[in-house]
């Protein structure tokens, strides 16, 4: 079905697609250099750039799937615009279903968040962003964009990076913009520097966060080979594996979103193999009745 799809796509959706993806980094620059000024504006532009992002991508699937009513879609009216388009669960739940591009739980949760704000501020009032706006309601903005960017960034540039390949450029150069804007999770690291060298002394670890950049996330072993990381700035939180490379015995970790890969023997670890050390039908709190990992 996918492959009739991409066959019969009509060529102007190209340029639809190259529209929504550009309309898409122009919000999304607008966003970051309204942050400070105008905070409320920022969260109703990062919000559009973020569902015209995942728009694109279902219209990579086939035009009318942007359309609300699918069994309505005109091709005129859509390359007119005069169309209602679909919704951030609607969009999601289409990549899902029919695209096979399901998004994990924290990445919806987190979209979601996003929205939410977006709508309150659009359709009726946000009280955090009432003036004068407090510091710690533009830091959790700016952790919330964070968090959102990050997880936005990966799918645009390793899961569907064939279809965002022309643009890469442009988010690489987004990238840095956001990463430069980030005043206000860096007044909090420094806030949060004694307690996480008191905490250092005390043998807790702490790496880089992927979301903020700063050595901020705590991590904590939970059960043979799950750990969790938790980010003091930016509250990222997640959980991984860690499991020894079956050649080096070196320890590879394994985030939920992907496979792990050893830096020095170039191996990757993918599911099947997790499921062979963990057990068939086992969670990975579980204790494995096939081998310990570590």
């Amino acid at each position: 079905m996918n492959r009739r799809l991409h066959q019969h796509t009509p060529e102007p959706a190209d340029d639809h697609f190259d529209s929504l993806v550009r309309n898409a980094i122009n919000f999304l620059r607008k966003s970051v250099q309204e942050l400070e000024k105008f905070p409320k504006y920022s969260v109703i532009h990062f919000y559009m750039a973020l569902e015209l992002f995942l728009k694109a991508r279902l219209l990579r699937e086939h035009w009318a799937l942007v359309v609300l009513k699918v069994e309505k879609a005109s091709l005129q009216a859509f390359q007119n615009g005069d169309f209602v388009s679909v919704t951030l669960d609607e969009c999601l739940q289409r990549l899902e279903t029919i695209a096979n591009e399901s998004l994990l739980p924290h990445e919806y949760e987190c979209f979601r968040t996003i929205r939410d704000h977006r709508n309150k501020l659009v359709h009726f009032f946000h009280r955090d962003y009432q003036p004068p706006i407090k510091e710690k309601i533009f830091a959790r903005i700016v952790s919330e964009q964070c968090k959102a960017w990050f997880y936005l960034h990966r799918l645009l540039t390793t899961k569907w990076k064939i279809h965002f390949v022309p643009y890469l450029k442009q988010i690489a150069r987004l990238e840095k913009l956001i990463h430069r804007n980030q005043h206000f999770l860096l007044s909090k690291f420094k806030a949060l520097a004694p307690e996480i060298k008191e905490a250092k002394e005390k043998g807790i670890s702490f790496v880089v966060c992927d979301v903020c950049r700063y050595e901020s996330a705590r991590i904590k072993k939970l059960l043979n080979p799950l750990f969790e990381q938790n980010c003091l700035v930016c509250n990222w939180h997640s959980h991984f594996l860690k499991i020894p490379c079956p050649q080096c015995e070196k320890s590879i970790t394994v985030w939920p979103e992907g496979d792990g890969e050893c830096k020095d023997c170039e191996i990757n670890i993918c599911l099947d193999y997790l499921l062979e050390r963990l057990g068939p039908d086992q969670h990975p709190k579980e204790e494995s009745s096939i081998a310990p990992l570590l």
